[in-house]
């Protein structure tokens, strides 16, 4: 489980690496020297800065130990063999696009735009940022709420922003603007979530209060007209409460979550499709599949859930989180799920199986939201750090179901 690098002149252990969790069986250093890859029973392949000793990247694409692994002659690419076959990577590549500061306190959400290159982030401190993920630069920046701004939505032509805050207020922006176009009230308890339907016609929010240690005091979905701000539909379940919320892809239908509880509602009459217990506790996170055809749920619990949302049967359990979950979302193409938890960290899992597929180490603390641009290329992040991350999230041609940076 150990690797030690020693001086070959003097014999004097430099190095010693730990991170495997059972047998290292090879060890590879790259061409250059500043790599060194390592493969174990463990089923893992990582990846060492060969001066400090850092571990760098964790691929977990292997069903079963790892026996050999070999740097490609020009270091481009490291081949893995074990019991399921032979895999090849793309070691050298950082999944970690850029990394932005300006926010003082956590990012609650992050919100990518269809043009693929701007996202907006809203957070603690009462500001909602926009940013040029390409130029790795801020655009501007507005105080959006009395209070922590704790939820965001673009709208599907991207010239609309909703958000949603401490002060119990919704409000819709429009793009350029540094006032907002339309303010909603009614909500009793601060908005948690925020979403606009498909076609942008309506907008979902979520009211509940929360205490990391007393969970979430109950609230209520309100639907409104996008373009107006009128009252459409108020959504309640004494005792239970709302957390988060979804529109199905063709805008019909509504998921909610509560205290463990995931109810499908209509979303023209609010009338209950199904109702499930899904969770031990709060269901803080929800997303629909492209296809509508499934559904994924993140909780405290530790537990991201996939359910078919024709009859609310569970799919799937995965459990790779170390500690809670706090959001949940669906690749644009459908293919993957990624998830952020109090764990410091990001896992995407395969979505038709739950393999988990990747995971991406980065943050120094929680992570609050993750959010794919429009092409599934990149993967954005926010949490309690304060800084939003942008990820190369893009399949390589050959690898594995797993890669860690």
């Amino acid at each position: 489980m150990t690797i030690r690098v020693w001086a070959v002149m003097t014999g004097r252990e430099i190095l010693v690496l730990r991170g495997h969790q059972s047998a290292v069986n090879s060890v590879a250093y790259s061409p250059d020297g500043a790599w060194l890859a390592s493969g174990s029973s463990d089923k893992t392949l990582r990846l060492w800065d060969a001066t400090t000793g850092q571990e760098l990247i964790c691929h977990r694409g292997h069903s079963a130990g790892i026996g050999s692994v070999a740097f490609s002659p020009d270091g481009q690419l490291l081949a893995t063999t074990s019991g399921d076959g032979v895999r090849v990577w793309r070691p050298t590549r950082d999944d970690r696009v850029a990394t932005l500061h300006n926010h003082s306190q956590m990012i609650n959400q992050v919100a990518a735009f269809p043009d693929g290159r701007t996202v907006a982030s809203g957070s603690d401190d009462g500001t909602i940022r926009f940013w040029d993920i390409d130029t790795e630069r801020q655009r501007n920046s507005m105080i959006a709420h009395d209070g922590g701004v704790n939820c965001l939505s673009v709208s599907p032509e991207g010239r609309r922003l909703v958000s949603g805050g401490e002060d119990r207020l919704v409000k819709i922006w429009n793009m350029g603007a540094g006032t907002p176009a339309l303010t909603l009230t009614g909500h009793s308890l601060p908005v948690q979530v925020v979403t606009f339907s498909p076609k942008g016609t309506r907008i979902a929010s979520g009211s509940a209060s929360y205490h990391r240690e007393t969970g979430y005091t109950p609230g209520e979905v309100k639907l409104w007209d996008a373009e107006t701000g009128k009252s459409l539909l108020t959504l309640s379940v004494p005792g239970k409460g709302f957390n988060s919320c979804a529109f199905s892809p063709d805008g019909n239908r509504l998921a909610c979550g509560g205290r463990g509880i995931i109810s499908l509602m209509d979303a023209g009459t609010g009338e209950q499709i199904w109702s499930i217990t899904a969770h031990s506790d709060a269901v803080v996170g929800l997303a629909f599949s492209p296809d509508g055809k499934r559904l994924a749920s993140a909780s405290p619990d530790k537990t991201l859930k996939v359910w078919d949302t024709a009859n609310g049967r569970e799919i799937y359990t995965f459990r790779g989180h170390k500690q809670r979950l706090t959001c949940v979302t669906f690749s644009p193409d459908g293919s993957r799920i990624a998830s952020g938890g109090d764990d410091h960290m990001i896992r995407i899992v395969a979505a038709a199986t739950g393999d988990e597929a990747l995971s991406l180490k980065g943050h120094g603390s929680p992570v609050h939201s993750v959010a794919f641009t429009p092409d599934g290329h990149r993967l954005i992040s926010g949490g309690w750090d304060h800084v939003l991350r942008v990820w190369d999230a893009r399949p390589l041609p050959d690898r594995p179901k797993q890669r860690t940076p």
